[in-house]
C-alpha cells in the first residue's frame, strides 16, 4: 500500500525494481545504447588502469606485484563461494520475487563472512606453501574486501537486470578511481609497498557498496518463504561449479609459477597478463554485462535471440581481433611505454598470451548462450572439458618458464575454439556454420595485420613503433569495414551501424539548427533594442561626474 503522504512504500519500490517485463519494448535500441555507454566507460577504465600501472610499475618492485597476485589468486578462489553464481541468477531469471532476492542477498553476505574467516584460518598454510611469511598478512588484508563486496552483489545485479547502465558504469568508475588513487598515494607518499595494493582493493569495494546502496532503491527484507529459492540455488550451484573450474584455468598458472619460480617471476608474468586483460576486458566486460540481460529477455523468442547474438558476436570478435592485431604487432613499444625499462620478460609473456586473445574473445560469448537460455548444466560440462585442457597446458609449459606457460595456454585456447562453439550452439537457433561465417573473415585480417605490424614495430624506435601501431589499428578498421560492406553475414551489422550514424548526424543537425535559430533570435532582439533605445553618450565615469 502507499504511504500516507502518497509516496510509494518500500515494498512497492522493491516490486517495481524486480519487474522487468517492460524492458522488452525497444530492447534493441536500449541494448545498443547500453553497449555505447559501457564501451565508453570501459575506455575510461582502461585509461585509469594504464595510468595506475604507469605509476605503480615505477613505485613498486616486481615482488610486490607477485605477493599481491598470490593473495588475489587465493581470494578469487574463496570469492567464488561468496557469490555462487547468484548474481547471474538474479539477472537471468524471468520472474523474480522479493523473498528470492532477499534470500540470495543474505546467502551472499553469510558466505562473504565465512570466506573471510576461512582465509584467516588458512593463512599459515599459505605461508608454508609459498615459503614467504608476507603471504599470510597480505591474503588476510585482501580478504576483508569479500564481506564488503557481498553487501553490493545483489544490488549491482538488480541494476544490471534493470539495464541501468549509465548508473552502473558511473559507480564502477568511481570505485575504481578511488582505489587506484589510494594505491598510488599510498605507494608514493607513505611508501606502503605491497600494502598499497591491498588498500586499493578494500577502498574500491567500500566505495562500490556506498554507491549501489545509495542509487538502488531495493532493500532486503525478512525471508518468510524459502520455497521459491530452491530453483535459484539449483541454477547457482551449476554456475558456481563453472566459476570454480574457470578459477582453476585462470589462476592455477599463478599458483604454479609462484610455487616453482617465486614471487619475482610471478610479478613479471602477472604484469604481462594484466596488460593483456585490460583490452580484453574492454571488449568482453561491457558486452557481457549488456548482452546477458538483453538475451535473457529474449529467451522465448528464438528468431530475435539469434539475430541479437550473431550481431554481438561479430562486433565482439571484430573488437577482439583488432586488439589482438595491434597488441601482438606493437607489443614491444606498448610494453616499453606502459611498464618502462626492466620488464622484458613481461613483454615476452604478453606477446605469447596474445595468441589466446584471438580465440578467447569469441569463445567468451558462449556464457551469453548458456546463461540467457538457462543451460547452466551444459555450461558446467564444457567447463570440465575446457579446464582439463587448460590445466594440462600449464603443466606442459611450466618447465619452460613463464613464457612457456603463456605460449602453451595460447595454443590450448586456439585448439579449444571449435569444440567450445559447437557445444554451446548445439540445440539452439544458432549453428556452428553461423559462427564460422561471423568470425572467420575477422580472424584472417587479424593475423595479416598483426604479423605485418610486428615486422615493422620490432625494427624501429619507440616513437616510430607507436606511430606504426596506431596506423596498424587504422588499417585493421578499414579492412573490417570492407568486409562488412561485402560479406553477407556482416551486412546486418553494417546496416545497423549506418542507421545509428544517420540518427546521430540527424540529431547533431537538429541541435545545430536549434542553436542557429536561437542565435538569430538573440541577434534580432539586440537589434530591436538598439533601434528602440535613446542614444547615449559613452563617457568615462570620472568625466561624467564632472
Amino acid at each position: 500500500m502507499t504511504s500516507p503522504r502518497g509516496r510509494p512504500t518500500q515494498a512497492e519500490r522493491n516490486q517495481a525494481f524486480l519487474d522487468v517485463e517492460h524492458l522488452k519494448v525497444g530492447l534493441g535500441k536500449r541494448t545498443t545504447r547500453a553497449v555505447a555507454i559501457v564501451m565508453g566507460a570501459q575506455m575510461v577504465r582502461i585509461g585509469i588502469q594504464l595510468v595506475t600501472t604507469f605509476f605503480l610499475a615505477r613505485l613498486l618492485i616486481p615482488s610486490d606485484f607477485g605477493l599481491v597476485t598470490v593473495g588475489f589468486t587465493v581470494l578469487a578462489l574463496i570469492s567464488l563461494f561468496t557469490d555462487l553464481g547468484m548474481t547471474s541468477v538474479t539477472v537471468q531469471m524471468k520472474n523474480l520475487d522479493q523473498n528470492t532476492t532477499s534470500a540470495l542477498f543474505f546467502v551472499n553476505l553469510a558466505m562473504g563472512i565465512a570466506g573471510l574467516v576461512a582465509l584467516i584460518a588458512a593463512s599459515p598454510l599459505l605461508v608454508w606453501i609459498f615459503r614467504d611469511e608476507h603471504i599470510g598478512p597480505v591474503a588476510i588484508g585482501l580478504a576483508f574486501s569479500m564481506p564488503i563486496g557481498a553487501l553490493a552483489a545483489q544490488h549491482t545485479a538488480l541494476l544490471m537486470r534493470n539495464m541501468k547502465w549509465g548508473l552502473i558504469q558511473g559507480l564502477l568508475l568511481a570505485s575504481m578511481a578511488m582505489g587506484s588513487l589510494t594505491a598510488v598515494l599510498g605507494a608514493w607518499l607513505f611508501d606502503l609497498g605491497y600494502w598499497a595494493l591491498v588498500a586499493q582493493a578494500i577502498v574500491s569495494a567500500a566505495t562500490q557498496v556506498i554507491g549501489v546502496w545509495w542509487s538502488c532503491p531495493w532493500r532486503p527484507s525478512l525471508v518468510r518463504n524459502w520455497s521459491g529459492v530452491s530453483k535459484a540455488i539449483g541454477t547457482s550451484v551449476n554456475l558456481s561449479g563453472t566459476m570454480v573450474l574457470g578459477y582453476l584455468h585462470r589462476q592455477l598458472d599463478n599458483f604454479l609459477i609462484g610455487w616453482r619460480y617465486g614471487s619475482t617471476e610471478l610479478g613479471y608474468y602477472a604484469r604481462g597478463y594484466s596488460l593483456l586483460m585490460m583490452p580484453l576486458n574492454l571488449v568482453i566486460g561491457p558486452l557481457s554485462s549488456t548482452m546477458i540481460p538483453a538475451l535473457s529477455r529474449l529467451q522465448d523468442e528464438p528468431v530475435r535471440w539469434r539475430q541479437a547474438y550473431l550481431d554481438a558476436l561479430i562486433m565482439v570478435t571484430a573488437l577482439g581481433g583488432g586488439l589482438a592485431a595491434v597488441l601482438f604487432g606493437g607489443a614491444s613499444p606498448i610494453v616499453e611505454l606502459v611498464l618502462g625499462d626492466g620488464w622484458q620478460q613481461s613483454e615476452d609473456v604478453f606477446s605469447s598470451l596474445v595468441l589466446a586473445l584471438l580465440a578467447a574473445t569469441p569463445m567468451n560469448t558462449v556464457s551469453w548462450i548458456y546463461i540467457s537460455l538457462g543451460r547452466s548444466r551444459r555450461m558446467l560440462l564444457w567447463s570440465v572439458i575446457g579446464t582439463s585442457a587448460y590445466v594440462s597446458s600449464f603443466i606442459i609449459g611450466l618447465p619452460f618458464g613463464i613464457v612457456g606457460v603463456a605460449l602453451a595456454y595460447g595454443i590450448a585456447q586456439i585448439s579449444a575454439f571449435l569444440p567450445c562453439m559447437w557445444m554451446a550452439t548445439r540445440g539452439t537457433s544458432v549453428t556452428l556454420t553461423d559462427v564460422l561465417k561471423a568470425v572467420t573473415p575477422v580472424m584472417v585480417i587479424t593475423i595479416a595485420v598483426g604479423l605485418t605490424l610486428r615486422l615493422v614495430a620490432d625494427r624501429v624506435d619507440l616513437l616510430s613503433g607507436l606511430i606504426a601501431t596506431s596506423l596498424g589499428g587504422i588499417f585493421y578498421v578499414s579492412l573490417f569495414a570492407l568486409v562488412c560492406w561485402n560479406w553477407p553475414p556482416h551486412r546486418r551489422v553494417r546496416d545497423r551501424a549506418l542507421e545509428i550514424l544517420s540518427k546521430v548526424m540527424a540529431r547533431l543537425n537538429r541541435s545545430g539548427q536549434a542553436n542557429l535559430t536561437a542565435a538569430n533570435a538573440q541577434l534580432d532582439s539586440d537589434e530591436e533594442k538598439s533601434f528602440s533605445s535613446p542614444p547615449t553618450t559613452s563617457l568615462p565615469r570620472q568625466v561624467s561626474k564632472s
